[in-house]
């Protein structure tokens, strides 16, 4: 294979574990908003592993979470308190059991789906720089797509399975988010790091296997000659069947 198409799945990757690192920082998978007494209005936003909520009077200036950042004082200022998601008091309550197990188990797979992505990007980044003796390099580039492929397509199935544990959730237990909570944007940037994933994953296995049928535009000038000694072998071979059977028909 060309060393172009590996290039550009560099990027792409690079975009993806940019969308996946920062859905797992920060914590807005699910935001709610309550009102409260003394016209206040209370922000909560859901993590997989902390919650954090924002307290203002301004109820039409909603917050951004996962900074560090508190604003004290002053007409629609917010002051944010974070704590661990889901409380570990609740999680050894009964009747709880279930939903922790769902969170934390969809906050594993959506940790351990980095792992293939990095992979991935480390094997992408040693080919697109051309490491290594001729052979090797052209031996890189000529399998290198089937093995990140499947971690790439494994990376994008732990994050489907992550991001369905997480929807289960909200829609079976919509009273912990309160009746307004709604999906946020760390939900919907792993739903766009795994369509990336998808499409990358696609893209490697067509251009590998127009590489492997000797598609120029794929393979490179390698791949057009090798397709042009199979065409003569056949056509040669056919020759010489031919050339066997003509004593037989006459």
């Amino acid at each position: 294979m060309r060393k172009t198409p590996y290039v550009i799945s560099l990027v792409v990757l690079l975009v993806t574990l940019a969308l996946s690192l920062t859905s797992l920082i920060r914590p807005n998978w699910i935001s709610s908003r309550e009102e409260g007494t003394s016209h206040l209005v209370t922000f909560t936003s859901y993590g997989l592993w902390r919650s954090c909520s924002k307290t203002t009077t301004n109820p039409y200036r909603p917050p951004s979470f996962g900074y560090a950042e508190e604003i004290e004082g002053g007409s629609g200022g917010f002051n944010e308190t974070c704590r661990p998601f889901p409380p570990r008091s609740e999680c050894e309550a009964s009747g709880t059991g279930s939903f922790c197990i769902l969170w934390s188990t969809a906050g594993y797979l959506a940790l351990l789906s980095m792992f293939p992505l990095l992979v991935s990007c480390l094997a992408l980044t040693v080919i697109a720089l051309g490491l290594g003796e001729r052979k090797v390099r052209k031996d890189r580039r000529k399998a290198g797509w089937k093995g990140i492929g499947g971690l790439v397509a494994g990376s994008a199935v732990l994050q489907i399975v992550a991001l369905s544990l997480v929807f289960h959730v909200f829609r079976t237990d919509p009273s912990r988010f309160s009746d307004v909570g709604k999906l946020a944007a760390s939900f919907h940037l792993l739903v766009a790091s795994s369509v990336l994933s998808i499409l990358l994953f696609a893209s490697l296995t067509f251009t590998g296997l127009a590489a492997e049928r000797g598609k120029t535009w794929a393979g490179g000038k390698s791949a057009g000659k090798r397709r042009s000694r199979l065409g003569r072998s056949t056509s040669s071979h056919r020759s010489a069947r031919a050339d066997e059977s003509a004593p037989l028909l006459a």
